[in-house]
């Protein structure tokens, strides 16, 4: 504290040339740089400074506009203030002009280009979608029914698979855009074809003694199939699907702006979680053949049975897909309740040598209406090569239910009047792979 109140009684009583920023004049202005001599009177702007005296480091600039200190002797206080031309150049910039060119000159006002658009999708009045399927059929272990065995071996069987493996087909979508809402949906009508599936199996079982007999006749009373030398079976089934839909589709939402690598703002579609729904009317065809035929030294015998399952009802669905500019993947969920109208025939014919019958020959039909359900689910991804074009493939689940099958017919003991089993279910899944294009 004694020290501070020491400085400022000097700065008091020091002569008004001793006093720091004596030197600079009323305003701080700068001084030229100018020998040392006898004290001169300066003129600044109007006030006058007596007996100042000129330092050899603080100095007026040739500009007097330019900061104090900005020249050399800023750095070195003996240097005179260096003249710069600024004409002159250092060298450092000298050589030939090197002209660039832009071959892509870019607008600065012009809207950011556009590299993808939610717009550019699914845009046109059609559109289609065509895919091979590769499908397995396979039925409840509750159908599994065994023809025949050999009596002196009993694990030699013949058994009707559940099982008929993959077989191709097609899968074919026609679709008509109707308009777009206010709330960015799509609306559209299409039809859907599932089918030309045709799964075929057969099986034989052969005996040299003729041992061989079938559980369903536990009374082993029926000629030909009891001690027989040969069995076997002959199993097709086909599935066929159309489908009219009405749909509402949701589309991608505005685009985004994105600022490039490049440097650049570019303009691209916002990735987006989309939903569609749709609802209509299904019908779906179930076709099964079976034939079963043994061989004996008294005779011949034939078993036939066909039968027909034809639904018809509403369907309902919803899609959910993950959807970007070039791709999208998702699942998508159907499901029907159908009326079946179920049918089955039956011929039975064992003759002997002579084609003369040896038990009553057996014909007939019968008929019930049910109700089915089918249900589907599937998990599919598309790449666009395009905007409108592009390849698709899926992974494919299908249940059917309560529906005749051949083999689940078959009896040497018949009611009359005749009946039909139809409470049975089949499981179709596979693989697809096509191709989709809108107009």
């Amino acid at each position: 504290m004694l020290t501070w109140i020491a400085i400022a009684g000097w700065a008091a009583a020091a002569p008004a040339a001793d006093r720091p920023g004596a030197r600079y004049g009323s305003r701080g202005a700068s001084h030229a740089l100018a020998p040392a001599g006898p004290p001169v009177e300066q003129v600044d702007e109007g006030f006058v400074v007596d007996d100042v005296e000129p330092s050899v480091y603080i100095a007026q600039h040739p500009n007097p506009h330019e900061p104090l200190g900005f020249s050399a002797s800023y750095f070195d206080p003996q240097a005179r203030p260096m003249m710069v031309d600024p004409a002159a150049s250092s060298g450092a910039f000298d050589g030939p002009v090197i002209e660039e060119y832009d071959a892509h000159p870019v607008d600065p006002f012009a809207p950011a280009p556009a590299v993808s658009s939610g717009d550019w999708l699914r845009n046109g009045f059609w559109y289609t979608e065509q895919s091979a399927v590769y499908l397995s059929r396979t039925a409840m272990v509750k159908n599994d029914v065994q023809l025949a065995f050999d009596f002196t071996f009993p694990q030699e069987q013949l058994n009707v698979q559940l099982d008929l493996g993959f077989e191709p087909g097609l899968r074919s979508t026609l679709g008509r855009y109707l308009g777009r809402d206010s709330n960015n949906r799509d609306h559209s009508v299409e039809f859907t074809f599932l089918g030309l599936t045709h799964w075929q199996y057969a099986q034989s079982l052969s005996s040299a003694d003729g041992q061989l007999v079938s559980p369903l006749d536990p009374g082993f009373t029926v000629p030909v199939y009891t001690g027989s030398t040969v069995q076997g079976f002959d199993q097709t089934s086909d599935f066929n699907s159309y489908e009219f839909n009405y749909r509402i589709d949701r589309r991608l939402g505005r685009d985004r702006m994105v600022y490039s690598r490049d440097g650049c703002w570019i303009r691209e579609a916002t990735p987006r979680l989309l939903g569609s729904f749709f609802a209509g009317l299904r019908v779906a065809i179930v076709n099964e053949r079976i034939q079963w035929f043994a061989d004996a030294t008294e005779g011949t015998g034939n078993y036939d049975v066909v039968t027909h399952n034809n639904m018809v009802g509403p369907q309902i669905g919803a899609d959910l897909f993950v959807e970007r500019a070039y791709w999208r993947v998702g699942t998508r969920i159907k499901a029907a309740p159908l009326v079946n109208w179920a049918s089955q025939s039956s011929t039975v014919r064992i003759l002997d040598t002579d084609g003369e019958p040896l038990v009553p020959n057996r014909d007939e039909f019968a008929k019930d209406h049910t109700m089915s359900f089918v249900g589907e689910l599937s998990f599919v991804g598309e790449y666009r090569f395009r905007p409108n074009f592009g390849l698709r493939a899926s992974y494919d689940l299908m249940w059917v239910t309560d529906l005749a099958l051949a083999q689940n017919q078959l009896t040497f003991f018949p009611s009359i009047p005749a009946e039909i089993s139809d409470s049975h279910a089949l499981f179709f899944q596979g693989v697809s792979l096509g191709l989709e294009w809108y107009r």
